[in-house]
């Protein structure tokens, strides 16, 4: 497999359930988008198939900043994911994704004009819109903590409240991929999961299933055209479909800076 030469990423919004990065991108901002980055080196031949979801952690990966711009958008088919889903991709606007590990998070954008900010600090979680200000801890509820999922990595701090069960081997566009599912500890009394197909050249997410609590398909990810950025891989294409399989929606990435010394003060 070959990355493309171009630095386009398309992501669809997230679902009901999971709530993450780009559920959370949506509600502050939407706008299509495209550009062109340098092209990136060509992958190693093949990569061994670890059983170990924990050795597809990212390694060296300490920050990162970018731009998201989501892109076409298929609202009948949205909808069907839910109502909300398709309210969120009327909103327009530009917005700024930083993290900094454990699992420090900020987005910041425009909601009906006004600036909104959403920062997450491992379970703490700050909405900020105009003269809205709300703060919840979600340790109780895993789904709406925003972690670096939806950009295609998996990460130590997701991984630390969640079970993984290693399913097997799929090839996706011709790479063997490890599939995991991952659901929460019972204790929690959420009974959805994912499943993820994870590239052992990349270390990146290939695709993405979503389950509800009955274990229906909800929607479903799928993340193409890996490029190098400092030593990271990210996918550089994001498709989103409906349980019905119809395309949803697509989000852009631009201006993807890593390992910047971001300072704690971002996030406060």
């Amino acid at each position: 497999m070959k990355p493309n030469q171009k630095h386009i990423c398309r992501t669809g919004s997230r679902t009901q359930r999971s709530g993450g990065l780009l559920a959370a991108a949506a509600l502050l901002f939407a706008a299509p988008a495209a550009f062109a980055l340098p092209p990136s080196p060509v992958l190693p031949a093949r990569a061994a198939v670890s059983h170990d979801i924990r050795d597809y952690v990212q390694p060296g990966l300490q920050d990162l900043s970018l731009t998201l711009k989501t892109g076409r958008y298929n609202q009948k088919a949205g909808e069907k994911i839910s109502q909300e889903f398709g309210r969120l991709y009327k909103l327009s606007g530009n917005g700024k994704l930083h993290y900094k590990q454990p699992n420090r998070v900020r987005l910041d954008g425009k909601l009906y004009g006004f600036s909104g900010m959403l920062v997450m600090d491992g379970f703490q979680r700050r909405v900020s819109v105009g003269w809205v200000h709300k703060s919840q801890d979600e340790r109780q509820a895993p789904g709406k903590v925003a972690t670096l999922l939806d950009i295609g990595l998996v990460n130590a701090f997701y991984l630390s409240y969640t079970n993984a069960q290693f399913q097997g081997v799929q090839p996706i566009e011709g790479t063997s991929c490890a599939i995991f599912r991952l659901n929460y500890p019972v204790r929690l009394h959420d009974s959805s999961f994912r499943l993820l197909w994870i590239d052992p050249l990349t270390r990146i997410i290939r695709r993405r299933e979503e389950h509800s609590q009955d274990g229906a398909l909800h929607a479903t990810y799928t993340f193409r055209l890996p490029v190098l950025v400092s030593g990271v891989w990210l996918p550089s294409e994001v498709d989103a479909a409906n349980a019905q399989g119809e395309f949803v929606g697509q989000t852009f990435i631009q201006n993807v800076r890593l390992n910047t010394g971001l300072t704690d003060t971002l996030f406060h």
